[in-house]
Formats: C-alpha cells, structure tokens, sequence
C-alpha cells in the first residue's frame, strides 16, 4: 500500500464546516464543475473537475510541508484512477500553492482534479 508524509485530520465536502482556524492538516472540496459531451455514436463524455483545498499546519517548513500534502493527494487518488471502475482516468491538473512567511505556521493550496469518464446516453449508469 501506499505511504504518506502527511497526516490529514480533517476531511470535509465543503469549506463551511471547517473550524474557523484548523489546528491540524485538512483537505476539502473547493468546487465541482462538469461537462458533457455527446458523440455521434451514443455515448456521453463526462469531465467532471474536482477543486480540493488543502490546509497544512507546520511550524518548521511550511512550504515542504505543503509539498508533502499535494504529493500525497496525488498518490491517494492513483491507488484507483478509476473510481471503482466508473471513470476511465483520474489525474491532477492543477495546482496553486498558497505559502508566505506572512501566513506560516499555515499553508495550502487549491488542487483540480479532473476525473473522465463515459457512458450511453441517456442512461450514466450504462458504461460505454
């Protein structure tokens, strides 16, 4: 299995039911954005587009510290890049770190996601 650097105490869905001012490392999802696409032969091409936010907590080197947490974001969601066999890829293809001496011992970053996947039209639980 896979290792980590980081440990994420906090995970939530959305931003709101964050403490005001963590006190441990935490990911959540920013946003979601979707488009569709309908081809000729039947089928719809899904991208949906993930934004996680990530918030670490470390008081020695919060830029390492918020490397770490995006390297291990990463290599959570290669474990199934296919979302249990719904999507046919899942890859990161963004992300903006948030890291300045003014915010340290707290950093983060905003991280988009973009997961594809396909289906018949008309019906997403149809593989296609």
């Amino acid at each position: 299995g896979a290792t980590y650097e980081r440990t994420v105490s906090i995970a939530r869905r959305n931003a709101s039911t964050l403490p005001e001012m963590p006190t441990a490392d935490a990911v959540w999802v920013e946003t979601t954005t979707q488009t569709k696409s309908s081809l000729a032969c039947g089928v719809t091409v899904v991208t949906l587009t993930v934004t996680l936010g990530a918030l670490v907590v470390d008081g020695d080197d919060i830029g390492k510290a918020v490397d770490d947490l995006e390297a291990d974001i990463e290599r959570a969601l290669a474990v199934d890049v296919t979302r249990g066999g719904y999507a046919l890829d899942t890859r990161v293809v963004r992300t903006e770190e948030m890291v300045t001496e003014a915010q340290s011992p707290v950093g983060g970053a905003l991280i988009d996601v973009e997961v594809k996947y396909r289906h018949a039209d008309g019906n997403p639980y149809a593989a296609a």
